[in-house]
């Protein structure tokens, strides 16, 4: 059972991100679900079982009997339980890395989008602001960077299209321009 997708993606953990894992298992907001106690539970298993030195001798009946003591072998059960693992592990990769600190521009500009979308203009132009100082800090160029300016000034775009009273040019020249340069670093 070792060589499943879990277990591979698994040893490549950290401890530190190990430990941030079985925190993520244990949060009732992720993990949630009928079989949350027996997600920990497969967890728990690789932990025990994670030792290179140990033969590999997790088949999937002693997995399962070890997951359900007192049931009998019910086809696609385990299957079942190893999919929504995995889907919680994918989960985990994606918000360690959105929650990462090289991704906190990313986080400025999302959380003036849900500004905007929720009408706070006050609070949108905070977020933006401090969004568009990430940008103007960035100290090299760089494909993200270039990616970066472009969807701020999309969303500055969004935010003049929304809120544009009477006249202006709805910021589309700024777009324009870092969508060049974001196209013609591409090639």
């Amino acid at each position: 059972m070792r060589n499943t997708y879990i277990f591979e993606v698994l040893e490549t953990f950290t401890p530190g991100e190990t430990e941030a894992f079985r925190q993520f298992l244990a949060s009732p907001y992720f993990n949630n679900g009928f079989n949350a106690e027996k997600h920990q539970m497969l967890f728990q298993l690789w932990m025990e079982n994670r030792q290179p030195s140990t033969p590999d001798t997790l088949s999937r009946e002693q997995v399962y009997a070890v997951l359900f003591p007192h049931s009998p072998g019910v086809e696609g059960k385990l299957d079942k339980l190893v999919s929504e693992f995995k889907k919680l592990l994918q989960t985990f990769l994606l918000v360690q890395r959105y929650l990462g600190a090289e991704n906190q521009s990313a986080r400025l500009l999302h959380l003036a989008m849900d500004m905007r979308s929720r009408g706070l203009e006050e609070k949108y132009g905070q977020a933006f602001q401090k969004a568009q100082k990430t940008a103007d800090a960035a100290e090299t160029e760089s494909m993200d960077g270039y990616l970066f300016r472009y969807q701020l000034a999309l969303e500055a775009h969004e935010w003049n299209s929304t809120y544009n009273k009477a006249k202006g040019d709805l910021n589309i020249p700024e777009v324009l321009f870092y969508l060049d340069q974001y196209y013609f670093a591409q090639r």
